[in-house]
């Protein structure tokens, strides 16, 4: 429970970076419209080559009774995956529901609630962000696989 409230707080703290740097200009949120997704998709593909490198370098150094080791890693790494997946489907559907109009997503007009313009972007950095976040948790703990097989070695 400790972990999914701190989990929770980091989130809503990078919640709010995201939106400080937000804007409503078009020009500004078109640059992140246009980038993101082929980043974050070459992020994702350079990632499965990478983990199917370890992959294979386990399965020849670590012995068969001892792959029960690397069992925690695997679900976590799967969970991390998913969520790049969800980040990079954020990333290519979230400009295509800014230009959309979908009445069950119909966006309040209150005076001291944010501009839709800069929800969406927010979005979108938040997307970049957990993507960031999560590359760099699956290298280093691919680093630390290969560390511990090693060891194991």
């Amino acid at each position: 429970m400790q972990k999914l409230a701190t989990l929770m707080v980091r989130l809503i703290v990078l919640g709010v970076i995201c939106f400080i740097f937000s804007s409503e200009d078009k020009n500004t949120y078109s640059i992140i419209e246009q980038s993101s997704a082929g980043i974050i998709g070459a992020t994702l593909g350079g990632i499965i080559a990478g983990i199917s490198v370890i992959f294979s370098m386990l399965i020849n150094i670590c012995p068969q009774n001892n792959k029960h080791v690397f069992d925690d890693y695997f679900v976590k790494l799967e969970s991390d995956l998913k969520i790049l997946i969800f980040c990079l489907g954020a990333s290519v559907f979230i400009p295509y529901l800014r230009e959309m109009d979908i009445p069950l997503l119909e966006y309040p007009k209150w005076e001291f609630f944010m501009s839709r313009a800069r929800l969406f972007t927010t979005f979108e950095i938040l997307s970049i962000a957990l993507s960031l976040n999560i590359t760099l948790e699956v290298i280093s703990s691919m680093i630390m696989v290969v560390k511990k097989a090693l060891q194991n070695k």
